[in-house]
């Protein structure tokens, strides 16, 4: 099925994968920014030794 769809010369299915797909690199990149910045250090290692 999966085939057929990308094989498609429909241009209103064409249309609808190609906005898909956009909205899937826009979740993709939102999740490494995410990431990104999660994985920065939030303190100092001296900031915690004031605890």
């Amino acid at each position: 099925m999966l085939e057929r769809l990308v094989e498609t010369s429909n241009p209103k299915v064409m249309t609808a994968l190609e906005s898909k797909i956009a909205k899937l690199e826009e979740g993709k990149l939102r999740l490494s920014d995410k990431l990104t910045e999660n994985a920065k250090r939030k303190h100092t290692k001296g900031e915690f030794s004031n605890f």
